[in-house]
């Protein structure tokens, strides 16, 4: 899933109208507009994904956020579509009884019973439970990797929690996300024409 931050054409004719006498004018202001409001744009995605789910900023920015150019005048914002994300990102904890989590933020704490790993570093702190017979389940099949490690022929298997873009799109997140970006995106851009016609001006007096 991708928001793609851009102007529309009214948009794009009316500052250009304002920056006809600086040479890429519009090109500028949107290039790094763009920048800017897809760094935004990052904090706004995650932020609302952490208001349902407990996750830190970090681990969610790293996993399933990334932003790229769109043409010449435009960003992308990519949410990565993952599976769900190992257990051990929503503050799992040892306890007694087996491993302590919070997933949903408008939930308590959950328990996974006879489960273990946060305090095991050669695991990756994953969180595991031990199954019966000697052979994996199959929906672990092709997922349970962690650091590069593989569980398949373990006695084990991991625990997984929610996927971010399952939420964000559960939530209905995509058309008000984009809308608030793309009003950001015109502001910044005007904003950004405003500096260079100020530079404009600033290099014109000198020369006088």
């Amino acid at each position: 899933m991708a928001v793609t931050i851009k102007l529309n054409f009214a948009q794009m004719r009316q500052i250009e109208n304002q920056l006809r006498d600086i040479p890429g004018g519009l090109d500028k202001a949107i290039s790094r507009a763009s920048k800017r409001v897809a760094s935004q744009g990052r904090t706004i995605i995650s932020k609302e994904i952490r208001q349902k789910v407990n996750i830190k900023k970090k681990n969610l920015d790293k996993k399933v956020l990334s932003t790229q150019k769109s043409g010449k005048r435009g960003q992308l914002l990519r949410l990565k579509k993952t599976v769900s994300l190992p257990l051990k990102y929503f503050d799992a904890s040892q306890t007694a009884a087996g491993v302590k989590y919070k997933i949903n933020k408008e939930r308590g704490w959950s328990i996974a019973r006879s489960a273990f790993g946060p305090l095991i570093p050669r695991l990756g702190n994953h969180v595991f439970r031990r199954y019966d017979k000697g052979k994996a389940p199959k929906k672990y099949k092709g997922r349970n990797k962690a650091r590069g490690k593989r569980f398949d022929n373990l006695p084990i298997y991991p625990l997984f929690g929610v996927s971010p873009w399952g939420v964000f799109v559960k939530n209905k997140m995509l058309k008000p996300t984009a809308k608030k970006l793309q009003d950001k995106f015109f502001f910044q851009v005007r904003i950004e024409a405003d500096k260079l016609i100020r530079q404009r001006m600033k290099q014109v007096n000198k020369g006088t």
